[in-house]
């Protein structure tokens, strides 16, 4: 299945967006703001220090601001470079550590390192340390009532994924974990909603 994704601002007094970014000169520039690879774009800004260490979902320096307020939760630059990239080419690889080009993937800033914003949080719910899991990380939580395995995969990969297939059948066949529930873990709602993986 392709997803996709649309604009749309047919509405009386809309701001006209859409038929701005329709013009084929208009859109290459949008999307060349959106590639790292290119010096002083928005997303090379972005990825960058010190805003690519310090910001984890989404700040004032790069996606907030009074106008989408409401929307704040939800907003996330990685996840907007991600599809930016879709959209410059369906075959990139879209994951958790692959390199765009010779920028380094934002996402395992996350995971990767003991003070990890990711790998933190789940240590504070009872996590132990990150633990491969094929070509994926994952986290395992041990106790008297319960014993599962997170394992981080993209945002936007779903169940049928091959590495998402390959790595939770690897944490299953290992023998100490064989009564483990292996579950998806993702990114973007452990920073959110830690206290659904607790």
């Amino acid at each position: 299945m392709i997803g996709q994704a649309f604009l749309c601002d047919h509405l009386e007094n809309g701001a006209g967006y859409c038929r701005f970014l329709q013009k084929p000169k208009e859109f290459k520039k949008l999307m060349n703001l959106a590639n790292p690879n290119i010096l002083n774009s928005i997303a090379s800004k972005w990825i960058n220090q010190p805003h690519g260490n310090a910001c984890d979902t989404s700040c004032n320096l790069c996606l907030r601001d009074y106008q989408n307020l409401a929307y704040h939760g939800l907003l996330d630059w990685r996840l907007a470079l991600d599809m930016a990239q879709l959209v410059l080419s369906a075959s990139s690889a879209i994951d958790l550590k692959s390199p765009n080009g010779s920028i380094s993937n934002p996402w395992s800033e996350l995971y990767q390192g003991m003070n990890a914003p990711i790998t933190a949080t789940l240590q504070r719910l009872g996590y132990g340390l990150p633990t491969q899991f094929g070509t994926l990380t994952g986290y395992v939580h041990q106790n008297q009532n319960r014993q599962t395995i997170l394992i981080l995969r993209h945002p936007l990969w779903q169940d049928n994924h091959p590495e998402w297939i390959a790595s939770e059948a690897i944490a299953k066949a290992q023998t100490h974990y064989r009564d483990y529930e292996v579950k998806p873990a993702n990114p973007f709602l452990i920073l959110r909603r830690p206290g659904d993986y607790a």
